[in-house]
């Protein structure tokens, strides 16, 4: 269909535009790298034998870090881990050529219960992970090293399930914290969900890499009832949802702005939900790379080979999951500018129908006509702007279904 022949935009769509591309602007100006440390920490000072077992050594370097500020350095090779708590003003840098491995034997990931629970302590059983921080402030993990979960089910073994995931920590799991900063990493290989963020105030992640084909329920990136939230230049491949916001904090998840990025699902690329107890408001998605999972990804228990689609990317319908909208979703904008080129070449123009895995689902799925994306074209005739949010009357979500939590 031509520009001209195409429908004129609502009134509501320019204001909404408006208002997330001036949002967007104050996050890059607020969220910025924090500075390098001048006290650092190496585990080597405090025990650590290569070889041997590294959390007592890491966590007294951690300790001891919070008590004047400063950065935790993993600097030689590997490192295997239990449970790592992360203190207030501390950085845990993982070095190029290091690795932060986790342990393979679940009796190191004692339970952690958040002090303000939620769904996910109450129904899921989600208690343990690697990395875990609760009501910290100026925390960051760091470095271009990799933080491995090691998390197969021949270490971890457990169902594909909505209903709880124990025995199966997190990789990173950071709840009612400030002041968040996730950069350069490499993360691989969790149990279950590869990092999970509730309740977080100002919450920088940039130039991050995610690989989690390794086990069931593998996400990217959860993001749960956060407020002043940038994410950028990373790029996910993950087995569940690559990049998901959730509201099992039953707080409202708002100005979140997430850019040049690259999500390849074998599920679903963005979705909202499971968990939409909070509501959603001021999100903003653009110049990203949605595609099917990279190769074709090997089976696990019960499950059929997923076929691959060489990271296929296309620019026009937006796989977007969802499921249990029980809260508002305003002002979400999907923008769409032209077409980039990625790897060996390939534009994402060139790729219009929906990757393998990557689909909607749940109330979305059947009322797209009543829910339509408003789209503009360029005079190429690529789109240039997709929007939902600030719905008119008119314009309403379906009726609410039953949900379950996680996924």
């Amino acid at each position: 269909m031509h520009a001209e022949n195409q429908p004129p935009l609502p009134a509501w769509c320019d204001k909404l535009q408006l208002h997330l591309h001036l949002m967007a602007k104050t996050l890059q100006k607020e969220l910025v790298p924090r500075k390098p440390s001048e006290s650092f920490f190496a585990p080597e000072d405090f025990g650590f034998v290569p070889g041997k077992p590294a959390t007592e050594a890491i966590q007294r370097a951690i300790d001891r870090a919070a008590e004047t500020g400063g950065t935790v350095r993993l600097a030689n090779g590997d490192y295997i881990s239990g449970t790592l708590v992360l203190r207030s003003n501390v950085q845990l840098e993982v070095c190029a050529g290091a690795r932060l491995l986790g342990s393979t034997d679940l009796k190191d990931y004692p339970e952690h219960h958040a002090a303000r629970l939620t769904v996910q302590d109450t129904s899921m059983g989600m208690h343990q992970s690697l990395i875990f921080a609760e009501g910290c402030h100026d925390i960051g993990l760091i470095g271009e090293g990799v933080i491995d979960g090691q998390g197969t089910p021949d270490h971890f073994p457990g169902a594909e399930t909505a209903q709880g995931t124990p025995g199966r920590p997190f990789l990173i799991r950071i709840i009612d914290c400030r002041d968040v900063q996730l950069r350069g990493l490499t993360l691989k290989n969790a149990a279950c969900w590869m990092q999970n963020y509730l309740n977080c105030d100002r919450l920088l992640i940039e130039d991050v890499t995610v690989r989690n084909h390794a086990n069931y329920n593998n996400d990217g990136f959860d993001i749960d009832g956060c407020r002043d939230v940038l994410i950028r230049r990373c790029r996910v491949s993950s087995g569940d949802d690559a990049l998901c916001f959730k509201g099992a904090g039953q707080r409202t998840l708002c100005r979140v702005l997430v850019e040049d990025c690259d999500f390849y699902s074998a599920c679903n690329a963005v979705k909202v939900g499971t968990d939409t107890q909070g509501n959603f408001r001021d999100v903003l998605i653009r110049r990203c790379a949605i595609g099917g999972p990279l190769r074709p990804q090997a089976p696990l228990r019960g499950q059929r080979r997923i076929a691959g689609n060489g990271g296929r990317r296309h620019a026009g319908k937006l796989p977007i999951g969802g499921s249990d909208h029980r809260a508002s979703v305003q002002s979400f904008l999907l923008p769409y500018g032209k077409p980039r080129t990625g790897q060996a070449g390939r534009s994402e123009a060139r790729h219009r129908h929906p990757a393998p895995g990557a689909h909607s689902k749940g109330p979305w799925a059947g009322q797209r006509k009543a829910r339509r994306l408003h789209a503009r074209r360029s005079r190429k005739g690529h789109r240039r702007d997709c929007f939902f949010g600030h719905l008119p009357p008119a314009v309403r979500l379906g009726r609410p279904r039953p949900g379950t939590a996680g996924g």
